[in-house]
């Protein structure tokens, strides 16, 4: 029995086994896409390493032509087209792998970064916000943070790209890649000292990533810590003489250092400056060569060489140039050159390229200098007929920088020309109510109030425009006395009136007209004796200049009271009757030299 049973046995094995083997065939046929056996990915991952992204998703067709669900496949295929520049195709591939169940870090952030080179760096959050709750690793939390953190900076909410970024370095501090990352969320928060902080890090992990000692430079750069910005982009250059930026970011700065010294030292950095940006046009022709044009037009602009800087910018012009802005430094610099019609030709055609844009042009601050250089050049042509464009001009260009005092200033006196006497006042207040002691801003304040008869508000301006004056010659002193003068005459102002006819006597003594009025002020105020010999001495002053006799009859009749004022009755009367000659009419002359007559009549 017992031989017949192992007789047995194996032929029942060998059926049992047929039908197990039957029944996987079955349904192997039945599903295709289901395989027992775990394909080799290997070469996959080595191409990917090598960069032979096409190789990997030649490898790749045949496995998921068996297995469109492969997970770990479709994840590798996403980062194949990733590598190809198929960020749509990568984005699918991604999505498919995590819908079939390939939950790994890899692919969520795969899909991230193509969600990011898509412009759909929105949907990064959602995406990211469960696998980050509880993640197997903080290696893993890091890759999930920084992919975030990379997606909210593309965003523009670099508060919120720091936030992310500084939680993937913390978590992974080797990882010099977040360091770059969380550096440059810094730098365009313009947190510029922890940008420098990330760098420096970076560097000093890896001293040959040049471009990392860029950023460096360039984040102490825009800290005007220029002593250390400088050395890197020398020691860069030397390690690289075609890195183009770190020729431009270093004439930058010897453009910066020749700001702050005297120009007999600053030529020196303008020439160091110029030389650079040539030295771009040698290493990269190609590199942005309209910054090159506009930067070393700029120079010569700076170094008074404006036929140099036309020179360029109309070569630049010629050979196609687009940039609108060539047309402006193209007009600056024929300013400069007095060549005002071409300098406003420019400037017009600038303006309108700006404003045939599509959307049409946002003028901001930075554009007043195109109106006011405009304004400029039409009031050095001195022709009447461009009045109104140079007011409308200083206008656009107070409009769009209030605190631009040169186009205030050129505004109040354009609408002074043109008879606009009251919005002259505004804006000459406006410049008052910034420098309230300066005397030349005082002084012009009170000559459209003087236009509209406002003379309390004149002879204010006037007034403080002479107790303000700090010019060598006192000129405002001067004007503003002479100007304020005769109106306090008017307003009954005696003794301020006296106060600047006095002044005024003592700085051109030679001036009868000073003599006259300083009498007249004393005569006003009943100080008869101290106007007797100044208005003789005017009185003098006026038969010296063979002046007709008649022209300073008044004169006589001040002089006549005060003598009689003064017990000189006898020369009195004598002046009484040469005011009578000149002015038969005069009835206090005639009163007065009848009073005498009755007074001698009494005595005798």
């Amino acid at each position: 029995m017992w031989r017949s049973a192992t007789r047995v046995y194996p032929y029942r094995l060998w059926i049992g086994w047929a039908s197990v083997s039957v029944l996987l065939l079955v349904t192997l046929l039945a599903n295709p896409g289901v395989s027992s056996v775990k394909p080799d990915l290997s070469g996959v991952q080595a191409a990917l390493t090598a960069h032979n992204y096409q190789g990997a998703l030649d490898l790749l067709s045949p496995i998921l032509g068996a297995d469109d669900k492969n997970g770990e496949a479709l994840s590798l295929q996403g980062e194949a087209l990733i590598g190809l520049g198929k960020a749509a195709e990568a984005e699918q591939a991604f999505a498919k792998a995590i819908d079939n169940k390939f939950r790994e870090p890899e692919a969520y952030v795969g899909r991230a970064n193509a969600l990011i080179s898509l412009g759909r760096a929105v949907e990064v959050g959602p995406l990211l916000a469960k696998p980050l709750e509880k993640p197997k690793t903080p290696k893993i939390g890091a890759m999930l943070k920084n992919a975030w953190g990379r997606a909210q900076f593309a965003l523009g909410d670099y508060s919120k790209a720091q936030e992310l970024l500084l939680g993937a370095r913390y978590d992974d501090e080797q990882n010099l890649q977040y360091r770059i990352d969380l550096g440059d969320a810094y730098y365009k928060g313009q947190v510029y000292p922890l940008a420098a902080s990330e760098y420096e890090a970076v560097l000093a992990g890896d001293s040959t990533r040049l471009d990392i000692m860029y950023k460096l430079a360039d984040a102490f750069y825009q800290q005007r810590r220029l002593n250390e910005a400088r050395p890197l982009l020398v020691e860069l250059l030397k390690k690289d003489s075609t890195y183009h930026e770190a020729y431009l970011r270093l004439a930058n700065i010897y453009m910066l250092a020749a700001k702050s010294r005297p120009m007999s030292e600053a030529t020196e950095y303008y020439k160091a400056a110029l030389s650079l940006y040539r030295k771009v046009r040698v290493v990269d022709p190609k590199a942005d060569p309209i910054l090159v044009v506009k930067n070393i037009a700029t120079v010569y602009y700076l170094l008074n060489a404006h036929d140099s800087a036309i020179v360029e910018l109309q070569n630049a012009i010629s050979a196609g140039a687009s940039d609108p802005e060539l047309a402006f430094y193209l007009g600056r610099s024929n300013m400069l050159l007095g060549q005002y019609d071409k300098a406003i030709e420019a400037f017009t055609g600038y303006r309108r390229t700006l404003d045939s844009t599509q959307p049409p042009h946002v003028y901001v601050a930075g554009d007043a200098e195109l109106f006011w250089r405009t304004a400029m050049c039409m009031e050095a042509l001195k022709d009447s007929s461009y009045e109104q464009q140079i007011a409308d001009n200083y206008r656009r260009a107070v409009e769009l920088d209030p605190n631009d005092e040169r186009s205030i200033g050129g505004l109040a006196l354009a609408y002074h020309k043109l008879g606009r006497y009251a919005e002259a006042a505004v804006e000459y207040e406006k410049l008052i109510v910034k420098h309230p002691t300066d005397s030349r801003n005082l002084f012009n304040a009170s000559l459209p109030y003087m236009q509209l008869n406002n003379n309390e508000k004149a002879v204010e301006y006037l007034l403080r425009a002479a107790e303000n004056d700090t010019t060598a010659g006192k000129v405002y002193e001067e004007r503003g006395y002479k100007l304020a003068a005769p109106r306090l005459i008017k307003m009954q102002r005696t003794a301020d009136a006296q106060k600047c006819y006095r002044w005024l006597m003592d700085r051109e003594p030679e001036v009868c007209d000073h003599r006259q009025w300083y009498g007249f002020t004393l005569f006003a105020a009943k100080d008869y004796a101290g106007a007797v010999p100044v208005l003789q001495r005017a009185y003098k002053c006026f038969e010296a200049t063979r002046e007709p006799a008649c022209k300073f009859n008044e004169l006589r009749w001040w002089l006549a009271f005060a003598l009689y004022e003064s017990g000189d009755k006898d020369a009195s009367y004598k002046l009484c009757e040469k005011v009578v000659g000149c002015d038969p009419g005069n009835k206090d002359a005639k009163d007065l030299m009848r009073l005498i007559d009755e007074q001698i009549i009494e005595k005798n």
